[in-house]
């Protein structure tokens, strides 16, 4: 004895199915065909140029329905066939010569289908242009071409479930079906039940699955890191790229500017140039001033001679020597003590200083190599010394 539950519910079939095995009977849990026919279209290519909606059409002796298959809900129709009229498609040949009474059939047919799409694209205001077939009938092929005749708008084919599926040498004889693999399509659409991997029939069906990958979780986890990382990844080289590009601009924008620029460095070097020699003349003339001030500062007596005296001490400063200290002692002895660029500078200015009518003797007192600190603001190479004794006598004239 066999019982045969059709479209229930898991929990209930597996409950029943206890009851009968406890009975000593052997239950078989079978498919609804129609269901196994999605399963086979939804796992392969096709179905993904067909997303939105397609229709499979069961034509055979056993069963005859058109599924439509909107947002992949399976909206299934049945199409009407009496018996004789089964067993004249069953007999029916492709000659040259044709069946009135075949076709009338097939036009009875084809008026249940072109019914079955005006329903549903009237409801859901869209429109079903091919249809794919199966079927075991062994002269399938030869309905093709009136199928199509009275559905003029509608495209018919036979649905191939191996279109894109690898088939080993070793079994090619065993699919040899006369080019109508159809009829294979359900036990492709079970077995493809029997691999689900990842768990999604076990929401939409009541066969009990197969799960050939028990740690799917982790395997759907890894694949989300792994995305997630690539994304990343992905992210930060576009990242640095943008960097690239925009430092790769601005070095070229700098580059042309700093090149404008430079054409305009040859003015500019004559320019400076000639301020330079300007300032030279100027820091000159300052540094004679500012060996006056500093006479005048170790000036303590109001005397006339003493003023004379001082007076032709600066003047006698050559181009050469810049004097940094002069000490007066109020009476006859000067100090002074300076720059010069080499040791002939300070013998010029000592001969320059004997040369005045005030100056009785001048006396270089030595001469050392100037250090770093002293040539920092300058180009002086030499520090001297410099002891001057001044004539007061009533018969001196100043000069």
């Amino acid at each position: 004895m066999e019982i045969l539950f059709v479209a229930s519910k898991l929990s209930d079939v597996n409950a029943y199915s206890s009851l009968v095995k406890k009975g000593g009977l052997n239950p078989v849990i079978m498919d609804v065909r129609c269901f196994s026919l999605k399963n086979a279209f939804d796992n392969s290519r096709l179905h993904k140029n067909n997303e939105g909606q397609t229709a499979i059409l069961e034509f055979g002796l056993n069963e005859n329905y058109l599924m439509i298959i909107y947002n992949n809900m399976p909206i299934v129709k049945d199409i009407f066939l009496k018996a004789q009229e089964k067993q004249m498609l069953a007999q029916a040949h492709e000659t040259k010569q044709s069946n009135p009474e075949v076709e009338n059939v097939i036009r009875r047919y084809c008026m249940q289908i072109k019914q079955i799409l005006n329903e549903h694209e009237n409801k859901y205001q869209t429109k079903i242009n091919a249809i794919n077939v199966v079927s075991g009938l062994k002269n399938v092929k030869y309905f093709i071409p009136w199928l199509v005749k009275n559905l003029q708008n509608t495209g018919f084919k036979l649905f191939d479930p191996l279109a894109f599926v690898s088939v080993p040498t070793y079994n090619q004889d065993k699919i040899n079906l006369d080019d109508n693999k159809s009829t294979i399509a359900a036990v492709m659409g079970l077995a493809y039940r029997k691999l689900d991997i990842f768990g999604y029939y076990k929401f939409v069906t009541a066969v009990r699955n197969i799960n050939l990958l028990p740690n799917r979780d982790a395997v759907r986890q890894q694949n989300k890191i792994k995305f997630l990382s690539g994304f990343a990844f992905k992210g930060l080289a576009i990242t640095i790229a943008i960097i690239y590009f925009v430092l790769i601009g601005y070095s070229t924008t700098q580059y042309y500017f700093n090149k404008e620029k430079l054409l305009a460095f040859g003015e500019i070097k004559g320019n400076y140039e000639r301020v330079s020699a300007r300032f030279n003349i100027k820091e000159k003339k300052f540094a004679k001033m500012d060996a006056s001030l500093k006479i005048g500062q170790n000036l303590n007596s109001n005397q006339a001679q003493s003023y004379r005296a001082m007076a032709q001490v600066a003047r006698s400063v050559p181009g050469r020597v810049k004097p940094t200290k002069i000490e007066y002692n109020g009476e006859n002895q000067i100090l002074i003590e300076g720059l010069a660029y080499e040791n002939g500078d300070v013998n010029i200015f000592n001969k320059n200083l004997n040369n005045k009518s005030l100056i009785k003797l001048a006396q270089v007192d030595g001469t050392t190599s100037a250090t770093s600190e002293q040539t920092k603001s300058s180009s002086m190479k030499r520090s001297f010394k410099i002891k001057v004794t001044l004539d007061f006598s009533e018969s001196s004239e100043g000069g």
